[in-house]
């Protein structure tokens, strides 16, 4: 039998916001196991297709799956013990030998947006360059006021930002949870409500994906899943 607390290899994409939710689960695992040392924890950072691919939209390039799919593989060979994933960017039904090992406290779910002016969504002037790539939020801000324009933006959250400040665009549209991990959420100057945009499937979870039929690794991680979020998550991927 092979004991976890001595070494476990973790899989995560290379940005800030990844790194940070790693460092989240790696918390939450030393606090679940007081005697395991930080040392025996090894984190791989892996560049997926979504990563490589910063330009076109995810719908017209394959979907959600393009942040996992490296991810994915290395843990089927056996290259490393679990990924961690921001849910709202995996696929509804779990890739064949795999499953969501636990799943840590869910974090604000809600859209928040940020503009140059610091001012709300109801404040912005007509004609006013929106920048996301998501048809959800498009579609849904659409609704919302039809006088403004949208405009394509894919990227980490620091190039986000960046093209904001360069001004590209009026104001740009990001998760909450995600700003708050970052420690970025001062620079929200709205938040949507569940009325407003609906947001992603389990935005704002982080998920730790393992393979299905390592039983020890699942008996490892089971200290650290929070079952509130499971369970809410698990019903609205369903």
């Amino acid at each position: 039998m092979r004991n976890f607390k001595q070494k476990l290899v973790i899989g995560t994409r290379a940005s800030k916001l990844a790194l940070a939710q790693t460092t989240l689960f790696i918390e939450a695992l030393l606090n679940a196991y007081p005697d395991m040392s930080r040392d025996a924890i090894i984190v791989k950072t892996i560049k997926t297709s979504g990563d490589q691919n910063q330009t076109d939209r995810l719908d017209q390039i394959g979907g959600k799956g393009l942040f996992a799919k490296e991810i994915e593989k290395e843990i089927v060979n056996g290259e490393i013990d679990v990924g961690v994933h921001s849910m709202k960017d995996m696929p509804a039904i779990d890739s064949f030998e795999l499953s969501i090992g636990c799943w840590l406290e869910r974090n604000d779910h809600r859209d928040g947006l940020i503009s140059n002016s610091n001012i709300s969504f109801q404040e912005l002037d007509a004609k006013s360059v929106i920048g996301t790539s998501s048809i959800r939020r498009r579609s849904q801000l659409i609704n919302l006021r039809k006088d403004i324009s949208i405009n394509a933006l894919r990227g980490n959250v620091d190039s986000r930002i960046d093209k904001l400040n360069k001004n590209e665009f009026d104001a740009i549209v990001l998760s909450v949870a995600g700003l708050k991990r970052l420690s970025l959420d001062h620079m929200i100057s709205y938040i949507f409500s569940d009325d407003e945009i609906l947001p992603a499937s389990c935005q704002g979870a982080i998920g730790i994906q393992m393979h299905s039929e390592n039983d020890e690794l699942s008996i490892f991680l089971s200290p650290v899943n929070d079952s509130k979020t499971e369970y809410l998550c698990k019903l609205e991927r369903d």
